[in-house]
C-alpha cells in the first residue's frame, strides 16, 4: 500500500537529527596522560571500560537520532493507503457503482451489494461541505441516479440507500464512458471517480476500456480509485435452458436442455412446468464443473407454458431458477409462394410441399397442425408473409422490390424463410437481386447428372433440430434419395444440412444474427430429384415448417448502447440538467410482471408467434404485454449465463487492467466491515504509532544512558 504524507515539507526537518551526531563529534573526550610507575594493571582495565563506553556511546547516538526522525515523520502526517495526501479533498465525487446480478451473491453479513452500497453511502456522507455527488449504476444499461449533480451530504447518502442490483450484466466500461459525459458537466474540480465493484472478470473489455478512457480524457480527467467487494464463491446454478427450435405439437416427446453449473456433489435440478414437476436430472460432474442435463417429456396441451429449471438455493440465489417459456401449438400457419404456375406439381413442384404438409391434395386443405396456403408471387398481398409462420419461396422468380423488402424484413423480425430456387432460368435474376440482398452469393454453376450418376444425399449435421431425434433407419432412407439436376453454391458461410455425396450443399441454413433463412438449390420436380417420393419427405416437410415457425424475440426499436459507449442523454432545461429516464413499465405482483407501453419503452410487435423471447432486464422472470386491455405477447428475461461465473479480478488486476488502457495511478481502497470507506479514503494515520514508537525509544535511550553512568 503507497506511503503519502499530509505534510511533506516537515521532512525537511529530519536534518535535526544530525544535531546529536554533531554534539557528539565536537564534545568527545581527549585523555590526558599522566605518568605512573606501574600501568600494567590499569592498562588492561581501562582497555576493556573504553570499548564498552565506546559501544554504548554509539547506540545512544542512533537512539536519539532515531527519535528525532520519528517525531519529525510523525509532524509531517504520514497515511498509509488511500488517496496521495498531497492532492486536494475532491470537490466532486462521481461513484460507479457495480449493480449486477453477481453483486447479490451473499457473504457473510449481506450480499456483495449491501457493502458496496454501505461503502458509497459513507463516501457520499463523508464529503465536506459544498461538494457535489453524482453516482451511476453499471448494470446492463448505465444510468445515473440523481438528475444532476447534486449537494452532498446525508440526503444525498439516504437517496443513494434506495438503488437495488438487477439481474442483468455488468459493463464497467460503458459505466465509465456514462461517468465521462459527467465528469464534463461537473461544476467543480477536482473530480474524483470512485469505483466500488466485485470486479468480475467477465465485465471488462479491453478494448471498450481504453475509449472510456479516452472519454475521460477528453472531459478533463478525474482522479480514480477502485474499491473492490467479495471473494469468489463456487455456486450451483442453470446457466442457460435450450428448448427445441421447432414448434411443438401436443403429445409428442420433447428434450429440453439445461447448462449447469455444479455447486456440490450429486446436485440435482428440476423441470417445472405452470408450477408441475415434470422431470428432474442429477448430475455426476464435481463441484464447480459445468455439466448439460437432459429432461425428457411428453408436450403438454396446446399454449403457452411457463417452465422453470430449479435447484436448491445457495449464496446465489438468481441462477438457482431460470425460466422458460415453452410454446405448443395448435395450428402453424404455412405460406407456399411460387412463380407462375406450370404443370400439375406447380412450379417448382410447390404442390408436393402443400400435400406433404396438409395431406388430401388440396392447396388450401389443412391437417390438425398445418394450414397451408400457396399463393403466386403476384398474388401476395401486404401483410402475408408476416402473418405466416413459416415462409416457402418455391422457384418464385422475380420477387420485385415490394415482396423482397417484405423478406428481409421478416428475417429483420426472427421470422423463417425456406428458398427452393432450382430453375436455371432464374439464377441470373436471382443472382442480381434477391440473394446478395439476403447476404449470399449466387450459384456457381448448375450440376445436370443422368440417371446413372445421380447424386445420393448425405445427412451431414444429424444434430440440427431439423433431423434430431430421428432414428438411424428414417435418416437412411432419407439418404436414398437422389438428385440430378441442381445448383452448385458457393462457400458463404452457411451450415450444411444435407448434401449430395459429390459434396454439393442441398439444404444450408445461412449464417445470420436474426432469422433463419434456409437454401435449398433444387426444385422437387420429378426430373430434378425424387425426394417427394421419398417417405421421409413428409416428416422432413413438417419438420422443415415447425422449424421456421420457432423462436423469435421482442426487441426495443431504439437499440442498446453499444458496450463501452454512453447512451445519448435527452437534455432539457439549463444545462446540466438531466431528465430522469422513465419506467419501462409497471412491475405488478404476481409470477409474472404487465409491461405497458409507454414513451421510454417503445415496441414493435410483428405478427407470428404469439411470444418472444426478450433481452435481459433488472429482473428476470415472466413479462407480459398489454396495450389497454389487450395482451400483446409474453416474453420471459433471464440473467446472462456469464454473471453466474466466480471468476473475480483483484483490485491489483483491474488497476492494471486500467492501466493498459490508458486509466494509470488508479488508488486502491479497502473499506471496514461495516462498509465505512472515509478512513480508508485518507489512508491510516500513523502518527499516533510513530509518537508511540519515538516515547519507547527515549525511554530506552534514558535506561541505557543511566546504566552508561
Amino acid at each position: 500500500m503507497p506511503l503519502s504524507f499530509l505534510n511533506p515539507g516537515l521532512l525537511f526537518g529530519a536534518a535535526a537529527a544530525a544535531v546529536p551526531l554533531l554534539l557528539h563529534l565536537l564534545q568527545r573526550r581527549r585523555v590526558r596522560e599522566i605518568a605512573f610507575s606501574d600501568l600494567r594493571f590499569l592498562e588492561e582495565v581501562k582497555a576493556r571500560r573504553s570499548r564498552a563506553l565506546g559501544v554504548r556511546r554509539w547506540l545512544l547516538l542512533l537512539l536519539r537520532m532515531l527519535a528525532i526522525l520519528l517525531v519529525v515523520a510523525a509532524a509531517a502526517g504520514p497515511r498509509l493507503g488511500g488517496r496521495d495526501g498531497a492532492a486536494p479533498a475532491p470537490a466532486a465525487l462521481l461513484v460507479v457503482l457495480d449493480t449486477s446480478a453477481s453483486m447479490r451473491t451473499e457473504q457473510d453479513r449481506g450480499t456483495r451489494f449491501d457493502a458496496a452500497l454501505a461503502a458509497a453511502a459513507d463516501a457520499v456522507g463523508s464529503l465536506p461541505a459544498g461538494a457535489v455527488v453524482q453516482v451511476v449504476l453499471a448494470g446492463p444499461r448505465p444510468r445515473a441516479v440523481f438528475n444532476g449533480w447534486t449537494g452532498a451530504g446525508a440526503g444525498a447518502a439516504a437517496a443513494l440507500r434506495a438503488v437495488t442490483p438487477t439481474d442483468g450484466a455488468g459493463d464497467a466500461a460503458a459505466a465509465l464512458a456514462e461517468a465521462a459525459a459527467w465528469v464534463a458537466e461537473a461544476p467543480q474540480r477536482p473530480v474524483s471517480l470512485l469505483l466500488i465493484s466485485d470486479l468480475q472478470a467477465c465485465a471488462w473489455d479491453d478494448a471498450a476500456l481504453a475509449d472510456a478512457a479516452r472519454a475521460l480524457a477528453a472531459a478533463g480527467g478525474a482522479r480514480l480509485s477502485l474499491l473492490a467487494v467479495g471473494e469468489p464463491r463456487v455456486a450451483g446454478g442453470v446457466a442457460l435452458v435450450r428448448t427445441p427450435l421447432r414448434a411443438l405439437r401436443a403429445g409428442e416427446a420433447v428434450q429440453v436442455e439445461a447448462d449447469v453449473r455444479v455447486g456440490h456433489p450429486g446436485q440435482v435440478w428440476r423441470l417445472e412446468l405452470d408450477g408441475r414437476l415434470v422431470a428432474e436430472a442429477a448430475s455426476a460432474a464435481s463441484p464447480g464443473e459445468n455439466d448439460r442435463l437432459v429432461f425428457a417429456f411428453a408436450a403438454p396441451a396446446a399454449g403457452l407454458h411457463r417452465g422453470l429449471v430449479v435447484t436448491a438455493a445457495d449464496r446465489f440465489p438468481v441462477d438457482d431458477a431460470r425460466p422458460f417459456l415453452l410454446e405448443v401449438r395448435d395450428r402453424l400457419e404455412v405460406l407456399i409462394v411460387h412463380g407462375a404456375d406450370a404443370g400439375a406439381a406447380g412450379r417448382g413442384g410447390w404442390r408436393y410441399w402443400a400435400n406433404a404438409l396438409a395431406p388430401g391434395g388440396a392447396a388450401g386443405g389443412a391437417d390438425e397442425l398445418h394450414h397451408v396456403r400457396a399463393r403466386a408471387v403476384a398474388d401476395v398481398a401486404d401483410g402475408d408473409l408476416a402473418a405466416a409462420d413459416a415462409v416457402l419461396l418455391v422457384d418464385p422468380g422475380p420477387l420485385g422490390r415490394r415482396l423482397q423488402t417484405a423478406v428481409l424484413e421478416r428475417l429483420e423480425r426472427d421470422g423463417g424463410v425456406a428458398l427452393f430456387a432450382g430453375d436455371p432460368a432464374d439464377a441470373a435474376e436471382l443472382g442480381r437481386t434477391l440473394l446478395p440482398a439476403l447476404g449470399l452469393a449466387a450459384p456457381a454453376a448448375y450440376r445436370v447428372h443422368g440417371a446413372a450418376g445421380a447424386q445420393r444425399a448425405v445427412v451431414t449435421a444429424p444434430h440440427h433440430p431439423l433431423f434430431d431425434g430421428l432414428p438411424a433407419d428414417a435418416l437412411a432412407t432419407l439418404t436414398r434419395a437422389q438428385w440430378r439436376r441442381y445448383h452448385a453454391l458457393p462457400d458463404s458461410g452457411c451450415e450444411v444440412l444435407l448434401a449430395t455425396s459429390g459434396g454439393d450443399p442441398l439444404l444450408a441454413l445461412a449464417s445470420r444474427e436474426r432469422g433463419r433463412l434456409l437454401v435449398a438449390p433444387f426444385s422437387t420436380l420429378d426430373d430434378a430429384t425424387d425426394l417427394a417420393r421419398n417417405p421421409m419427405f413428409p416428416p422432413l416437410a413438417r419438420r422443415l415448417a415447425a422449424f421456421l415457425a420457432g423462436g423469435g424475440r421482442l426487441r426495443p426499436t431504439r437499440p442498446a448502447p453499444r458496450r463501452g459507449r454512453a447512451a445519448r442523454r435527452r437534455r432539457r432545461g439549463r444545462r446540466g440538467r438531466r431528465r430522469r429516464p422513465g419506467r419501462p413499465g409497471a412491475a405488478l405482483p404476481g409470477p409474472a410482471r404487465r409491461v405497458r407501453r409507454g414513451p421510454a419503452c417503445p415496441l414493435r410487435l410483428a405478427r407470428g408467434p404469439r411470444f418472444r423471447g426478450g433481452e435481459p432486464a433488472s429482473r428476470q422472470g415472466f413479462y407480459t404485454f398489454v396495450a389497454g386491455g389487450d395482451t400483446l405477447g409474453e416474453a420471459v428475461l433471464t440473467m446472462p449465463a456469464a454473471e453466474g461465473e466466480a471468476a473475480l479480478l483483484t483490485a491489483a488486476e483491474a488497476a492494471a487492467r486500467l492501466a493498459a488502457a490508458g486509466l494509470p495511478g488508479a488508488g486502491i481502497l479497502a473499506a471496514a466491515p461495516d462498509g465505512r470507506i472515509a478512513e480508508a479514503a485518507a489512508g491510516r494515520d500513523l502518527a499516533p504509532w510513530l509518537l508511540g514508537l519515538a516515547v519507547l525509544v527515549l525511554l530506552a535511550e534514558t535506561r541505557l544512558s543511566r546504566r552508561a553512568a
